[in-house]
């Protein structure tokens, strides 16, 4: 759990090794983790205590789906061919609407 976050690096881990993620919904968690577990509000020990008490009680191979799904959201969305391709789009677009200097006479 955390009050705050970027992109935390430790959710990307487990989801690539196929965990499902039981977090809180700060910064870039809930983009980075989607539908691959549960997001509870930062400070809310209840909620996270009950969030990870269902996820250890699901059956397992409700676990293993999740965790599955969670792999494939990280090598689709979140991998370096994703990201460049992203930055570029963006790079792109800022130079599309920059004011281009006139032509020389």
């Amino acid at each position: 759990s955390s009050a705050w976050e970027g992109m935390p690096l430790a959710i990307a881990e487990a989801m690539a090794m196929e965990k499902p993620v039981v977090a809180t919904s700060v910064g870039g968690v809930a983009e980075l983790a989607g539908d691959a577990g549960y997001l509870v509000q930062a400070g809310n020990s209840e909620a996270l205590t009950d969030a990870m008490l269902d996820m250890m009680h699901k059956p397992a191979a409700d676990r293993q789906a999740i965790g599955r799904a969670a792999r494939v959201r990280i090598q689709t969305g979140f991998n370096l061919d994703s990201r460049v391709d992203e930055w570029e789009r963006l790079y792109r677009s800022l130079v599309s609407k920059a004011p281009q200097p006139p032509e020389p006479h």
